[in-house]
């Protein structure tokens, strides 16, 4: 079976015998072990392939898979665990024709294209876990004052009896072409793949009395180009240049859900202030939230939208959750007009990547840049990094070096520590009888019905857990890594004889060295996500960039 086993959870008791050493045996009262099962599962299979070449030119290539899996089949034995999945490609090498065996210039041509299905199955039992019809811990008083055991589906899941493999249909069609005795060499695909029958689990109304149910929904398409280049462009007896190039391009799209349903949530950040979400027609990861910024409308008596030079500015005032200080900060979109803001997608507009392999007689220098364009990230550590004035961004103002506004405080104190917010005030606002409604805050400030905001209290009510703007701590997540360099050379052979040493190379080797160019802010690390989870896109007190060095011998006799 699969994963099937257990793992053991063991913690000592009383402390420790000997003061420092953590060991289990050394529990001064008997140790406490509990063993957790691993949901496993079994999957039997069947596979065929076969191929037909002609002339060395032209090969047809079919294969063919059934699996039969456990985790699709329910307790009393009935379920579709039972599924097959086919593919089929052609490929053509055209260079092999008679016009272009002397050609200087073509080495070698193949046209191909390929069209396959891919199965998979469920989560391990999940067809003999979810929804199942038991007894309930505790009871309740029944009319007649008996006590009444209670009766429910098992994690207030209602079951499918009828789950079905997801499955996955792809087609591609691509070329490789080599030029000059393959000294340049082109690798390029376009793909289309649609994802089926997924299996998801959809939230229920409360009163029915579970929470959601797992069913095979969706139809997602990946469409995109892939792009690989390599090259010698120096080729001689001391001095040697082998370069590549990759590229990647995918455009995601949700094409449809379960009926009636027209949004997903796929994961949280800040609590859920934040939801990457699948939405039918928009691309996969769309991050949706209600504490964005929020922009000001003005309104007529009627409450229709009126024109005003004030419309489309940031709006500032009570949050209704308490500011520190009082004062007035950013109002949450969702406070604001009760919208929720689409920020952008979590996905990239491309990858790429380049190797570059030099060597200079005994002596090689190798080195890979990666890169990431595109794509939004969240970040726990810039939201509360800011509110506690932990990074660069919380310096203006502080001081008047730094762009501080002086001002009078309550206790007739000159401070120099002022901010004036860049927005206006939401209506229904007053100072001194004054209505500040559209006002900016600037222009309240000139008219002395407010005072600048200290910049600690700025700050904190900017990015705070009650009153923060997450939409402040989201930020395009563009970032381009040194992310490798090799320095290595071989030993000339005279030198090893006399040792009895066939050959002995000394290689340095340097990992995830800088990043050249990064859109995270304040020193955040924008590889550090900290879930694998297909949908996350937010990161919490991630590890900055770690670097590893290592030094390599190699040697033969």
């Amino acid at each position: 079976m699969g994963d099937a086993a257990f793992y053991n959870r063991s913690v000592t008791n009383g402390g420790l015998k000997v003061p420092d050493l953590y060991s289990i045996s050394n529990s001064i009262d008997p140790s406490t072990t509990t063993a957790y099962p691993n949901l496993g599962e079994r999957t039997d299979a069947v596979y065929l392939y076969g191929d037909i070449t002609w002339k060395n030119m032209l090969t047809l290539n079919v294969s063919g898979r059934n699996d039969w899996s456990s985790a699709l089949t329910y307790r009393d034995g009935h379920g579709n665990y039972s599924y097959f999945y086919p593919s089929v490609g052609l490929a053509w090498i055209f260079t092999e024709l008679p016009v272009f065996q002397n050609s200087s210039i073509l080495s070698f041509g193949k046209l191909r294209g390929s069209y396959s299905y891919t199965g998979l199955s469920a989560k391990p039992q999940q067809t003999n876990t979810d929804g199942y019809f038991k007894l309930q811990d505790g009871s309740f008083n029944n009319a007649n004052g008996g006590n009444q055991s209670v009766y429910g589906f098992s994690d207030n899941i209602l079951r499918n009896d009828n789950l079905k493999n997801e499955l996955t249909k792809e087609f591609e069609i691509g070329t490789n072409l080599g030029f000059f005795k393959n000294r340049l060499n082109f690798d390029v695909a376009y793909y289309k793949k649609n994802s089926y029958n997924q299996i998801l689990s959809f939230s229920l109304p409360q009163e029915s009395g579970v929470t959601s149910q797992a069913l095979n929904a969706g139809n997602i398409q990946n469409q995109g180009i892939e792009v690989l280049i390599t090259g010698k462009p120096i080729e001689s007896r001391d001095f040697n240049w082998n370069a590549s190039v990759t590229f990647t391009r995918n455009r995601n799209k949700i094409l449809e859900l379960a009926p009636g349903v027209e949004s997903y949530d796929l994961d949280l950040a800040f609590g859920n202030d934040i939801t990457s979400v699948a939405r039918v027609g928009e691309q996969y990861g769309s991050l949706i939230t209600g504490y964005a910024y929020s922009y000001y409308q003005k309104k007529d008596a009627s409450g229709n939208p009126v024109a005003s030079p004030s419309n489309g500015k940031k709006v500032l005032g009570n949050t209704g959750y308490g500011t520190t200080g009082g004062y007035y900060t950013f109002v949450r979109s969702q406070d604001y007009d009760g919208t929720r803001k689409n920020l952008g997608t979590m996905m990239e507009n491309y990858l790429a990547s380049t190797r570059q392999d030099l060597s200079y007689k005994n002596f090689s220098l190798g080195f890979q840049i990666d890169a990431k364009i595109g794509g939004l990230m969240a970040s726990g550590t810039h939201q509360y990094g800011s509110a506690n004035g932990s990074f660069t961004n919380s310096l203006f103002g502080r001081d008047e070096a730094s762009g501080g506004v002086s001002y009078t405080d309550a206790n007739g104190v000159t401070q120099h520590d002022g901010i004036i917010p860049d927005g206006v005030l939401n209506d229904g606002l007053k100072a001194n009888g004054v209505d500040l409604g559209g006002m900016t805050y600037a222009d309240a400030v000139k008219q002395g019905l407010l005072k600048p905001i200290p910049a600690y209290a700025y700050y904190e009510n900017l990015s705070q857990w009650s009153s923060g703007i997450r939409e402040y701590s989201v930020f395009e997540n563009s970032w381009v890594a040194l992310r490798e360099v090799t320095v290595g050379y071989t030993v000339p052979s005279k030198y090893l004889s006399k040792l009895k040493i066939n050959t002995l190379s000394l290689n340095l080797t340097g990992r995830n060295i800088a990043y050249l160019y990064k859109t995270a802010k304040d020193g955040v690390n924008p590889e550090s996500i900290f879930s694998n989870r297909a949908g996350a896109f937010a990161e919490y007190g991630g590890f900055p960039l770690v670097r590893s060095l290592g030094f390599n011998i190699r040697a033969s006799f």
